[in-house]
């Protein structure tokens, strides 16, 4: 099945990919360059948040960035696990869509 890849995540060579977000609308573009490995630290990531009750005890570098700018643009009902923190500094996951895989998010 062929997937309407996200945009705000390009193959930068063999090894790296670009990652554009805003920080808010009409914001002009952040962007980063994140290795392919971290960029697996983040489905990673995700597939632990949707196991467990607690979050895992680290934050892959660049994970925020990576959701929100494939939740910006994404077409499919995939979406990354997030998380916030209450009042009490309990954590809170939150599932936001079918499990992302990168044959959905990235152009391979």
């Amino acid at each position: 099945m062929a997937y309407q890849h996200c945009q705000n995540i390009e193959k930068s060579g063999l090894e790296f990919y670009s990652v554009h977000w805003s920080l808010e609308e009409g914001d002009e573009n952040c962007r980063m360059l994140v290795h392919r490995e971290q960029v697996q630290a983040h489905f990673h990531f995700d597939t632990a948040l949707r196991r467990g009750k607690d979050c895992p005890p680290y934050l892959p570098c660049g994970y925020t960035q990576f959701s929100a700018a494939y939740a910006h643009e994404a077409t499919a009902i995939s979406r990354f696990t997030t998380f916030e923190q209450d009042e009490d500094g309990n954590s809170h996951i939150i599932i936001n869509g079918c499990v992302p895989t990168p044959a959905k998010v990235l152009v391979l």
